[in-house]
C-alpha cells in the first residue's frame, strides 16, 4: 500500500518537473537565440577592434554552449520522466496485480475453480460416450 502512496505523490512531482523542464528550455533557446544574434552582429559590425571583438566572441560562444547543453539535458529529462497519466496507469496495474493474487490465493477461488474443472471434466466425458 506504501508503494501506491509513494506513485501518487511521484505522479505530481512528475508534473512539476515537466513543468519546470519546459520552462527551462525555452527560456535557455531564447538566450541562445539572443546570444547568437548578439555574436551575429559583433561580427558584423566594424565598431571594436580585432582582440576586442575575439573576446566578446569567444564569450558569447561560451554562453552559448551552455544554453544548448542546457537545453539537452532538459529535453532528456523531460523525455525520461514519465507523466502524469503513466504514473497513475502504473499505480493502477499495481493495484490490479495485488488484487488479482488476493483472488487467486483465496479458498473460494479454489473452491470455484476446482468446481468448474469437474463440470468440465464432465461434460468432455459425456460427449465422447
Amino acid at each position: 500500500m506504501f508503494s501506491l502512496i509513494v506513485l501518487f505523490y511521484l505522479a505530481d512531482v512528475c508534473n512539476g518537473i515537466h513543468f519546470a523542464c519546459n520552462t527551462i528550455f525555452i527560456l535557455m533557446a531564447i538566450l541562445a537565440c539572443v546570444f547568437l544574434l548578439a555574436l551575429m552582429l559583433m561580427i558584423c559590425s566594424d565598431y571594436c577592434e580585432y582582440e576586442e571583438l575575439k573576446e566578446k566572441v569567444l564569450s558569447c560562444k561560451k554562453y552559448i554552449k551552455i544554453a544548448v547543453i542546457t537545453c539537452v539535458v532538459t529535453i532528456v529529462i523531460s523525455i525520461l520522466t514519465p507523466s502524469q497519466k503513466t504514473m497513475y496507469m502504473i499505480a493502477g496495474g499495481i493495484m490490479v496485480n495485488q488484487t488479482a493474487s488476493e483472488v487467486i490465493n483465496s479458498e473460494l477461488y479454489k473452491k470455484i475453480y476446482n468446481a468448474i474443472n469437474d463440470k468440465l471434466d464432465y461434460i468432455v466425458k459425456t460427449d465422447k460416450d
